[in-house]
């Protein structure tokens, strides 16, 4: 027979094709798929829309099966020989990529999971699972997914032995409050979303990954940012959006690879001095913070910083930093493009602002479009644009 089989009418006969590779069942089917055993080539497995529970149990293993994928349907669980060795040597380096998305009734991964030592990725989304095998900790990834899975609520501590591990997204899963510690001992990580879930804080150990380059936090709980942040230098990019936290560790202001920084919808009522060290960032949101007049003078230093929103505070005039930075626009061919200050009790704009090209928004001010500075800025052609809607 050819290498691949399409489940047209039924399964009846199936497994008499023992050179099958490819399997995609795409209806609901509610029936139990044949013992695999007689199937030692099938190398993919695509599952959507099962109605069955269970898929049988084999007599034999799924020796040469390397790519899962179970999207919809009614299954809860799979069954332990997919996931015995790879091949005749079980130390394998063949990659295995399991996906289970959207899949509402699914709660068990078996606990011999770790028998196959390497995989692609790991995509457990949409799922009733509680919690992940400790025999993970001994495979070889590069990406976890673990997104909307509403009762998941423990990650296994045996991420430390993971290697090759780049990527890491836990996502909406709000009955995860903590991340393990040992998450923090993977060396080549480079990505880290952890967004909606219970998190309450992050570890002093976040510093000691020192291959970190994103970080996504945002939309969880947390209160206060470890001071050991500062010892990220590869960290490009960091969102802590829509969290509780009410200031900054002084330690953000010396990563040098920071470019982009977004802690809008949090408790802040102030800057760390020392900002204006943060040389390469570009885009600056604080939106939604409880920020006062007071902020540090030295952000002017930042000549980068493409866009600031400080919209939604509680200025009552523009920051100082702002005034000596815009002013500066045309003579230092000035980055800054983009400022919002909307939705602040600011009455007023200085006339240095008309030296900047910067659009500024001004919609929620005690600005009015008739403020003589923002009718001198129309008469004369310059090059600064306020917006009041």
């Amino acid at each position: 027979m050819g290498e691949e089989y399409y489940l047209v009418e039924s399964l009846r006969g199936l497994e008499h094709l023992t050179s099958l590779r490819t399997l995609d069942v795409y209806e609901p089917w509610p029936v139990n798929l044949p013992d695999r055993s007689n199937l030692p080539h099938l190398e993919s497995l695509h599952l959507t829309s099962y109605n069955g529970e269970h898929l049988p149990e084999p007599t034999g293993s799924f020796p040469a099966l390397h790519s899962i994928i179970i999207e919809d349907g009614g299954l809860v669980d799979l069954p332990a020989a997919m996931f015995s060795p790879i091949g005749k040597d079980p130390g394998s380096s063949v990659s295995t990529q399991l996906t289970i998305e959207n899949a509402g009734h699914f709660t068990t991964l078996p606990d011999n999971l770790g028998q196959r030592p390497v995989f692609r990725a790991i995509t457990i989304s949409g799922t009733a699972t509680t919690e992940l095998p400790e025999s993970l900790g001994g495979v070889t990834v590069e990406s976890i997914t673990l997104k909307k899975n509403p009762r998941l609520s423990r990650i296994p501590e045996g991420l430390a032995t993971l290697s090759n591990l780049t990527r890491v997204d836990i996502s909406w899963s709000p009955e995860l409050s903590s991340l393990p510690s040992s998450l923090f001992e993977v060396q080549t990580l480079d990505t880290l979303n952890v967004v909606r879930t219970g998190l309450t804080g992050l570890p002093s150990t976040l510093g000691d990954v020192s291959s970190l380059r994103l970080v996504d936090v945002s939309h969880n709980a947390i209160v206060t940012l470890p001071d050991s942040i500062g010892r990220l230098d590869k960290l490009e990019s960091f969102v802590a959006s829509a969290n509780r936290i009410p200031a900054l560790p002084s330690s953000i202001t010396a990563l040098p690879s920071l470019y982009y920084l977004d802690l809008s919808e949090n408790q802040l009522t102030t800057l760390p001095s020392g900002l204006g060290a943060a040389v390469g960032l570009r885009f600056l949101l604080l939106s939604h913070n409880q920020l006062n007049d007071g902020l540090p003078e030295d952000i002017s230093q930042i000549r980068l910083l493409e866009a600031i929103n400080l919209g939604n505070n509680n200025l009552t005039r523009t920051p100082a930093f702002l005034n000596h930075r815009l002013g500066q626009g045309r003579e230092n061919d000035d980055s800054l493009v983009n400022v919002h200050l909307n939705a602040n009790p600011i009455a007023t704009v200085p006339e240095s602002v008309l030296t900047s090209h910067a659009t500024i928004d001004l919609e929620g001010t005690n600005v009015s479009p008739e403020d003589p500075v923002v009718q001198r800025a129309n008469e004369d052609g310059s090059d600064v644009a306020f917006t009041f809607s």
